[in-house]
């Protein structure tokens, strides 16, 4: 029994957790129902080895899993707990994934160390993972404290294609090649600074009105062709008087 015990002492933190604290209570304002539920993922967060965690404010994703900090996007505090919960532990699972694997468990397939193909292996398997332990103990977490009649999870990796992971393996090598990143730090660093930057909002292309059609077309195509040919003075009274008219027409 004494080694089973001592085979899960990975999982175990041996320090505190920075801004633990501060996250379990934003957590509990807004869930005030199930205190118990976000009592025990504080527990879970603190096994995992998490060195700091914080809510932020992040476009284009809902986290990032550092290998010093978790963050999670605030804007996951306007869903329900299941689904706030399912977010948090999909990147918390992330630390756990550290302490086994270590921090550079991503550095090969970032730096192109090895070859393409292997690395979106390597990363779809990162995060499919990660999303199976997320909708485990979700439910795992809410079952046990006696949540009722909650929502069933969608996870989101399942459903994300494999030329996605590839197109964003491959803007990444090129991102760490242009700056000259070596190191795994640096490159959590420039996901989370650009998950940062709010996108422009799409300009929208102004409305091209058509002018409006002119009475007696026909007859005002002729009597400009007219005017250009032989000068006002060769119009007649009518034909100067459409003209007119055509030119105050709404």
């Amino acid at each position: 029994m004494r080694g089973c015990i001592d085979s899960f002492s990975i999982f175990e933190s041996e320090g505190g957790v920075e801004g633990l604290n501060v996250f379990i209570e934003t957590l509990k304002n807004k869930y005030a129902k199930h205190l118990d539920v976000i009592e025990d993922l504080k527990d879970f967060i603190i096994r995992s080895g998490c060195k700091a965690i914080e809510f932020d404010t992040l476009y284009g994703a809902s986290g990032i899993s550092k290998t010093d900090k978790c963050v999670i996007a605030d804007k996951i505090l306007n869903n329900r707990i299941e689904d706030a919960l399912y977010v948090i532990l999909h990147e918390i699972s992330h630390q756990y994934q550290y302490m086994k694997y270590g921090k550079n468990v991503m550095w090969d397939a970032y730096k192109s160390k090895i070859d393409i193909e292997e690395a979106v292996d390597l990363l779809m398997n990162i995060e499919l993972v990660a999303d199976r332990l997320a909708i485990l103990k979700t439910n795992d977490l809410l079952k046990s404290n006696g949540v009722e009649n909650y929502s069933e999870i969608t996870p989101f990796y399942p459903n994300v294609s494999r030329s996605f992971f590839k197109s964003h393996l491959e803007r990444l090598r090129k991102s760490i090649k242009d700056k000259q990143i070596d190191s795994i730090e640096d490159v959590n660093n420039m996901m989370h600074d650009g998950l940062k930057i709010k996108p422009k909002p799409i300009a929208k292309a102004p409305i091209r009105r058509r002018p409006a059609k002119l009475k007696n077309e026909v007859e005002i195509d002729r009597i400009l062709d007219k005017l250009s040919s032989t000068g006002w003075s060769s119009l007649t009274d009518k034909e100067k008087a459409t003209l007119r008219n055509a030119s105050t027409n709404k």
